[in-house]
């Protein structure tokens, strides 16, 4: 008997994966690396920072991306923040990394990842000049921050 939905033949965790029951291959191990930034400004006497939007504006996150061949975690972030705000900065600290496990089910393979972070200070752009990867740059007052949960991978 076929399944009407045949994911649901398919059942996989951070291990293994099963098929009709059946135990099958262990999922792939790959290593991701990113970088990214938050920019900030002082204006009118408050401290103010860029987020872009993704998922049709559903989560407002921290600009960052896949670090390019021969290009080092500092550079990248620096390039992230500019692709995807439209924003320039200079690198004033590093803030800290992140690493995380997730899975991509499609695909059968579990991604380890890792976010490094940098402090920018804003130099010059505008928001509107951010790239097609995101729905929308914006400049939020501190106490307005809304980084949300929805922006892990």
């Amino acid at each position: 008997m076929v399944s009407e939905n045949p994911e649901s033949l398919i059942k996989a965790d951070s291990t293994s994966y099963t098929l009709n029951n059946q135990m099958t291959r262990p999922p792939t191990i790959k290593k991701r690396i990113s970088s990214g930034g938050v920019i900030f400004r002082v204006s009118e006497n408050n401290i103010e920072v860029a987020l872009v939007a993704l998922r049709g504006r559903r989560s407002w996150c921290i600009p960052k991306g896949i670090i390019e061949k021969g290009e080092d975690p500092p550079a990248a972030a620096l390039r992230e923040v500019r692709e995807e705000t439209g924003l320039a900065g200079e690198i004033s600290d590093k803030i800290g990394w992140i690493s995380y496990w997730f899975f991509l089910k499609e695909e059968m393979v579990r991604i380890h990842k890792t976010v490094h972070f940098y402090l920018l200070k804003y130099i010059d752009g505008k928001t509107d000049d951010h790239d097609d990867e995101v729905d929308e740059a914006r400049w939020f007052r501190s106490e307005e921050r809304r980084v949300g949960k929805g922006c892990r991978s």
